[in-house]
């Protein structure tokens, strides 16, 4: 994208689509979705194109991807504690996908044991 930023892709091999996730004049996030085939041979024509909603741009930003007709995000900080030590972050989780999600950590520089969750959800609504 012309006189973009931070350009990044994520492939839907599902539905052969890629959304492109860029920022715009330094302040404006947007994403555009593009049908992979057209987009590999070098034609950039967005099947559609939205901006970030101002409710995602102050978290801290972890990633996105896509499936059929939904964007998925995911936001938070890493090393963020509740009062009983468990590590806590904030995200937008999908109510209905196919989707597998993975997230590792560990507690500290010093303390490097790895802890691990795995989710899977199946159906697609």
């Amino acid at each position: 994208m012309p006189g973009s930023d931070h350009n990044t892709v994520a492939i839907d091999p599902v539905t052969n689509r890629t959304a492109h996730r860029y920022r715009i004049s330094g302040t404006t996030w947007k994403y555009s979705l593009y049908d992979l085939a057209t987009f590999k041979a070098g034609t950039f024509t967005p099947l559609a194109t939205i901006t970030q909603p101002s409710v995602l741009t102050g978290p801290t930003f972890q990633g996105y991807t896509s499936m059929g007709q939904y964007l998925y995000t995911i936001d938070g900080t890493a090393y963020t504690y509740d009062s009983d030590g468990n590590r806590t972050s904030t995200s937008n989780t999908p109510t209905v996908a196919r989707l597998h999600l993975g997230f590792g950590s560990e507690e500290s520089l010093t303390q490097t044991d790895k802890k691990a969750s795995f989710y899977y959800k199946d159906l697609v609504v």
